[in-house]
């Protein structure tokens, strides 16, 4: 494009009583990925929505959405011999693919309305398992690349919070908790801190380890997509203590590849010894309001995603790092409580 222009703003819109100023701006960084420009620099368009504060919604989170659209020019030719997806290859840009968790099964291919209160999912089995609770595995929960929506008379009214574990109740105030509550595992597990290196087989979880692990999987890569990971990332939850207790809480994550039914899961790169979970750590756990908490993500030896596979995540409560408490509790799937994972990539994205 050339003569193009940028209205600053502020430009003011309202939607029932949703209001606020829509902002416009510019920016230029060096882009050391073009070999063949005419120049280094490129320009990113930011658009910012500011809204106005509502005696309905009150102050609504802060969120942001980035992409970057590739220069056609930009060095196409340095991708490797046979990869059919990378993009500006050894560049300093990365797109962060973000997947948002979801109280849908995976085998479904978009996210679904929460049905409201329910037993908790049994996630460890495959997507072909459909829905199962009780000890039957089950599929994993979908995260899907796109964000709640807002229901019952839109984003200015309250939106529904939803029990996803109606079996796991506290001993105190069992009405009044929602989302996930996961426990931790009734004996010391073996590994990294509490945190099993192998969650698929994990010890001292009892006949229900469906209450300690919950999964996640993305959709199916489709034909023609070959993703390598750039090895970074963050794990964004939103969480408290169960029943507002006040105690530590320490949890584990994983990232892993399944291709199949087989699983291969990401290294942190941060943990000496080739350990496979990611351990985030507060003295103090959030317990009195919902409260997002960022885990950084550095990993390593984690294979691409090619047509079929998909993305997974676990996340777990340990046991030592959260005594007194018997477990956690988290929010997802609500548009004011967007809990999600972004991973690097400078891969051709597939839109699912």
């Amino acid at each position: 494009m050339s003569g193009g222009t940028v209205d600053p703003g502020p430009t003011p819109f309202q939607t029932g009583s949703v209001k606020g100023n829509v902002y416009r701006f510019l920016t230029w960084e060096q882009d050391s990925a073009c070999d063949n420009c005419a120049d280094r620099w490129s320009k990113r368009v930011v658009v910012a929505v500011v809204l106005e504060r509502t005696a309905p919604g009150g102050t609504r989170a802060y969120q942001e959405i980035q992409g970057n659209a590739g220069n056609p020019d930009a060095g196409l030719s340095n991708c490797p011999t046979g990869s059919s997806g990378c993009t500006n290859p050894g560049g300093t840009d990365e797109t962060p693919w973000t997947f948002w968790l979801t109280d849908t099964p995976c085998s479904f291919d978009t996210r679904q309305l929460p049905p409201g209160d329910h037993l908790n999912h049994n996630t460890l089995g495959i997507c072909e398992n459909g829905l199962h609770t009780g000890s039957t595995a089950g599929a994993p929960d979908l995260m899907f690349t796109q964000a709640a929506q807002c229901v019952n008379g839109g984003c200015d009214q309250p939106q529904p919070q939803y029990d996803y574990a109606t079996d796991v109740e506290p001993a105190q105030n069992p009405g009044q908790d929602t989302g996930l509550q996961e426990k931790i595992p009734a004996n010391a597990v073996s590994g990294n801190q509490g945190c099993p290196d192998d969650p698929s087989s994990p010890s001292g979880l009892g006949g229900t380890p469906y209450f300690y692990l919950h999964k996640w999987l993305s959709p199916m890569v489709p034909s023609g997509f070959d993703i390598t990971l750039s090895g970074t990332g963050e794990l964004d939850l939103w969480t408290q203590t169960v029943d507002g207790a006040v105690h530590g809480g320490r949890i584990c994550a994983w990232l892993f590849v399944r291709s199949g039914t087989t699983d291969t899961y990401a290294v942190n790169a941060d943990a000496p010894g080739g350990h496979t979970a990611f351990i985030y750590a507060q003295s103090s756990w959030p317990s009195n309001a919902w409260t997002e908490i960022h885990v950084p993500l550095h990993l390593s030896s984690l294979p691409g995603l090619t047509s079929g596979s998909r993305l997974g995540l676990i996340l777990g409560v340990e046991r030592g790092g959260t005594l007194p408490g018997d477990g956690l509790q988290f929010m997802y799937d609500e548009p004011s409580f967007d809990s999600r994972l972004e991973i690097n990539t400078r891969s051709l994205l597939p839109i699912f």
